[in-house]
């Protein structure tokens, strides 16, 4: 099936093209996510990004235009984006403000 064909189609809806996106970009996500958060993030960290990205392909499908590149590069770029933003929030340094700290 044609990508154009595939974003059709669950732009209609249709669940067995989007598991077909799943099963033909899953593992190419899970590498690029897993190079972000391999350090960082736990197993759990990594399903959770991989999953937001198909999760906002299958809710917001419009989002995706194929004139400025193909799925796949749209796909692996919000993954790169979504591994990023939680290895952000993995590795924020805790900051306690000054007037809570006591000095001995």
């Amino acid at each position: 099936m044609q990508e154009k064909n595939i974003m059709d189609a669950i732009k209609a809806g249709d669940e067995q093209a989007m598991q077909k996106i799943i099963c033909r970009y899953s593992r190419l996500l899970w590498s690029i996510v897993g190079a972000v958060l391999s350090q960082v993030g736990t197993t759990e960290d990594m399903e959770e990004c991989v999953a937001d990205v198909f999760i906002d392909l299958w809710e917001h499908p419009q989002k995706y235009d194929e004139s400025r590149g193909n799925l796949k590069a749209w796909l692996s770029v919000i993954a790169r984006n979504k591994a990023i933003d939680r290895y952000r929030q993995k590795t924020k340094i805790q900051t306690i403000p000054l007037e809570e700290t006591v000095l001995a």
